[in-house]
């Protein structure tokens, strides 16, 4: 602000300057806000932003789960599957592969007639990744708040924003 860097609990005093009871809900002018609302803004950020997305989705997707042979773009394949990937990924990085497996180590279990491979799946593609996906969703390993895990939260919010596999 004014060509100093704010950090810390600068950058929090400055956030918050002018805001009170009497300007709740009213605009108040904030140079910091400004500033990252003009960036975040511009064609040019947005479009990093997105090549940023779909680098980050490729990393997630085609990764493989810890002990099988085919990538996880190759079970999950509807938007729903993806984004739950994609959040787990980006939230928790480093757990993705294992979650993955222990939701398919338990789809395989109850499931021992169906093919490993995925692309053997045909017509039960559909229902067979909406088994997994259901497993997956709430059990990947995710942040806890209060203990409790957050991804049965998230994952529903993605399940509403986006619908089942079918």
């Amino acid at each position: 602000m004014n060509g100093v860097r704010l950090i810390g609990p600068e950058l929090y005093k400055a956030l918050r300057r002018d805001c009170a009871k009497d300007t709740m809900g009213k605009p108040v002018k904030c140079p910091p806000v400004a500033s990252m609302a003009h960036g975040v803004s511009s064609p040019l950020y947005q479009e990093l932003q997105t090549k940023d997305f779909v680098d980050r989705l490729n990393q997630a997707i085609n990764k493989y789960p810890n002990g099988y042979s085919y990538r996880i773009s190759d079970y999950l394949q509807s938007p729903l599957g993806r984004a739950t990937v994609l959040d787990q990924d980006v939230n928790w990085l480093g757990q993705t592969s294992d979650s993955m497996r222990g939701s398919l180590d338990r789809f395989f279990s109850h499931n021992p007639q169906v093919s490993r491979n995925p692309a053997d799946w045909g017509a039960n593609r559909g229902s067979y990744e909406a088994s997994i996906l259901q497993d997956y969703g709430p059990t990947r390993a995710m942040a806890k708040v209060n203990g409790a895990s957050v991804a049965p939260g998230r994952y529903q919010h993605l399940v509403q924003a986006l619908g089942m596999p079918s």
